[in-house]
Order: structure tokens, then sequence, then C-alpha cells
């Protein structure tokens, strides 16, 4: 891997680390938090938290978004362990590898379509409904995100060298 690659990789390490710490400590407490008062609110004072739904879809989305770069990083997406696991080595590298490729074109086309969307907000002043937040802040978080997740992806296709602890979408030290 390049030094400046290697550099941004690291980078994009921390990042997605502090992202997920974010998810896990701020918001999914908060939520939890919300919709418990929303739930009170309706049912013992028959008056709801007008704000309620729209804060815990987005920090539900938030939370989402922050831990996935986390999670890609340590090996701990989704996929049939029990097939996977009956795979020759070879046919598991190349599934990672074709894995790794599906990830960055999802990424690649969802940034495109963030990026799209933020500019059509800001050139329209859209806000959301019930807090009046503008729109083309939340697709520029998510286009952040996307960023993260691009960068993570593309160094996971390099081996490094300097970091024992890094898992690969093979659960070894690299990719091979």
């Amino acid at each position: 891997m390049t030094r400046h690659l290697f550099v941004l990789a690291n980078v994009a390490d921390r990042v997605a680390r502090f992202a997920f710490l974010l998810a896990a400590y701020v918001t999914l407490p908060a939520m939890a938090v919300i919709i418990s008062a929303n739930v009170v609110m309706r049912y013992a004072f028959s008056s709801p938290l007008s704000w309620g739904a729209e804060v815990t879809q987005l920090l539900l989305i938030a939370s989402i978004s922050l831990a996935f770069a986390h999670a890609s990083l340590r090996n701990v997406h989704v996929r049939m362990d029990l097939i996977y696991e009956l795979m020759a080595d070879r046919l598991k590298r190349v599934i990672d590898r074709l894995s790794l490729a599906l990830r960055l074109g999802f990424f690649l086309f969802l940034a495109i379509g963030a990026y799209d969307s933020m500019k059509f907000a800001y050139e329209i002043g859209l806000q959301t409904d019930e807090l009046a937040l503008y729109s083309y802040l939340i697709y520029a978080v998510l286009l952040a995100i996307c960023g993260l997740v691009i960068i993570t992806t593309v160094s996971a296709f390099f081996p490094r060298r300097s970091r024992s602890d890094d898992i690969s979408p093979t659960g070894g030290s690299t990719l091979r």
C-alpha cells in the first residue's frame, strides 16, 4: 500500500472507531430516551412529542450509518458462515474480493445519490417536517459516511504490514 493510502486508511480507521462509539454511546441511548418519553407522553398525558418520531428516525439512520464502517473493518458484517466455512480458502478469498468490490460499488452509487440530493435540497431550501432541519445537512452527513466507508473498503484491498490487529474480510491480518 502506498504511504499516502496507508495514512489515509489509518485516519479512516480512527474516524470509524469514533463514529462507532458515537453510535453506541450517544445515538442509541438518545433513541431509547426519546422513545420512552414519547410513550409516557402519549399514554399518560395523551400528548405525544410532535418531533419524537422524526428525531428517532434520524438517530436510527445515524446509528446504523456510523457503525457500518467500523463493523466492516472488524469483519462483523452479515454473511452465511455455514456455507462460507465449507469453502476452500482460495474460493473464500475470491468471495471476499467480490464482496469488497460490491460494497465499493454500492457506496459509490449511494455517495453520488447523496451528493445529488444534497445539491437539490440546498437549492430549494428543503427542510424536515417537524424540526425544520435543512435536509442538505442530513445528505452531507450521509455523503461523509459514504466517503469513510469507501476509504476503508479501498484500503482493505491492500495489505498492511505495520499493524497486526487489522482484520480483513478473510479473517486474517491481510488479504492474500
